[in-house]
């Protein structure tokens, strides 16, 4: 088995910024990035997860959904930690040599790279190193290590393919208000458990006209505009295979594509054990 951790930075730069901040340090750069080393090798040391591959969003990131949707993410205003120390931990991710994005997300990347290193071939497994629970649509092994007090067992979960539909299509139906208001995306008064109960028990091959059906139902006016929004700002995307996607975000996944393998490295391999395991759990 060839592992591959697909680590997502950029819940470590909030971490980071935060605790620095919190403590009072304000102008002590040195402090910063020692923070950021130590923290990218306690995950990268971690039994399980095989070679790796760092990943963060640079400064100015053109995040091409909000050329789609201006809304998208808008509402979000970087707090005073942020501020001060974004710029430091991000230069520090370079140094380390972690792929800097500049017009898709992190999680599109990591869902470009989980594709093109499993379709490589069948002895390659991904792992999905992240707090972000999005991430969930793309099935497979997850580790979070960014949770506070959880035992290491604990900070592992498996989500199969069947479930992994199951999330992505109450996503749809649902929205994520974290990401963009439900007047653009997601239908009022159905939250993830509601969409859940309307999808678990149905054919998956039948979600997309369910979720058509419910927005119809449900949304007054111009429903499927509304649910066709929702798909472009939710979905991850594994390659250029998507006719919303302008040419310069086409261009980075194709360019990722020819690039991650030569920013892998290796670390030492820990135990099999949290690979064993069943396609029913």
């Amino acid at each position: 088995m060839n592992k591959l951790s697909i680590i997502d930075l950029d819940n470590m730069l909030h971490i980071v910024a935060a605790v620095q901040f919190k403590s009072g340090n304000r102008d002590n750069k040195e402090k910063v990035r020692t923070h950021v080393r130590t923290f990218t090798n306690s995950i990268t040391g971690t039994k399980d997860l095989g070679k790796h591959i760092l990943l963060y969003q640079v400064k100015g990131n053109n995040n091409y959904r909000k050329e789609i949707l201006p809304a998208y993410k808008a509402f979000r205003e970087p707090s005073e930690a942020i501020l001060c120390w974004k710029e430091t931990i991000l230069d520090e991710f370079a140094a380390m040599g972690a792929i800097g994005l500049k017009e898709i997300e992190s999680d599109d990347a990591m869902a470009v790279i989980k594709k093109s290193w499993e379709d490589e071939s069948e002895d390659n497994v991904s792992v999905i190193v992240t707090a972000d629970k999005d991430m969930y649509q793309l099935g497979g092994m997850f580790y979070n290590p960014y949770a506070r007090n959880k035992e290491f067992k604990d900070r592992w979960k498996y989500v199969s393919y069947g479930d992994a539909d199951v999330f992505f299509w109450s996503q749809i139906l649902a929205g994520d208000p974290t990401d963009v208001s439900k007047e653009y995306c997601g239908i009022d008064m159905i939250g993830m458990k509601t969409a859940e109960k309307l999808l678990i028990t149905k054919d998956p091959k039948d979600y997309p006209e369910i979720v058509t059906n419910i927005y119809k139902e449900k949304v007054p006016d111009k429903p499927e505009e509304k649910a066709r929004m929702t798909y472009m700002m939710l979905k991850l995307v594994d390659s250029v295979d998507y006719p919303y996607l302008p040419q310069r975000a086409k261009d980075e996944i194709n360019d990722l594509i020819k690039s991650y393998p030569i920013k892998i490295s290796s670390f030492e391999d820990g135990l099999e054990s949290l690979f064993e395991f069943d396609e029913a759990d």
